[in-house]
């Protein structure tokens, strides 16, 4: 049997304290007066962590009402953790080009999730897929829908 490590309740609290002075915490508050801020703090440490370019401001964020790929509207969810369908999601036009103005663009969550790393090609393919199966026409490998 493993043994397990048992700390007093002193040790504890020091070590969560000295913790989260290790770890320093978002300033909710400007957050909250400038949802684009979450975007821009991310989407710079993902850069830095991916080594690629950075060169946006806060006024190339420009969150739209409504995803312009699904059309669905876009809104902040306060109070859950993580990012839900409908939240604000900074996207990559190219990838290889990183965060630079003119390759940013805002879209919801669910978009950016259904085109993770697909390319055109591949996006195209599997709406082309679907579209036949809707249509009825036997695929190969796909059994025809009745």
């Amino acid at each position: 049997m493993k043994s397990r490590l048992r700390l007093e309740p002193s040790v504890k609290q020091k070590t969560r304290a000295s913790v989260k002075r290790a770890t320093p915490q978002k300033p909710r508050k400007v957050y909250e007066k400038d949802p684009r801020a979450d975007l821009f703090w991310n989407a710079k440490r993902r850069a830095r962590k991916a080594g690629i370019p950075f060169t946006i401001t806060m006024d190339d964020i420009v969150i739209p009402s409504h995803c312009p790929v699904l059309g669905i509207p876009v809104f902040r969810m306060t109070g859950s953790k993580g990012g839900g369908d409908n939240s604000p999601s900074l996207d990559k036009i190219n990838p290889n080009l990183g965060y630079v103005k003119g390759n940013v663009i805002v879209i919801s969550g669910r978009a950016n999730r259904l085109k993770a790393d697909a390319s055109i090609k591949e996006l195209r393919d599997i709406a082309s897929f679907y579209a036949t199966l809707r249509r009825g026409v036997r695929v190969t490998g796909a059994k025809e829908i009745t």
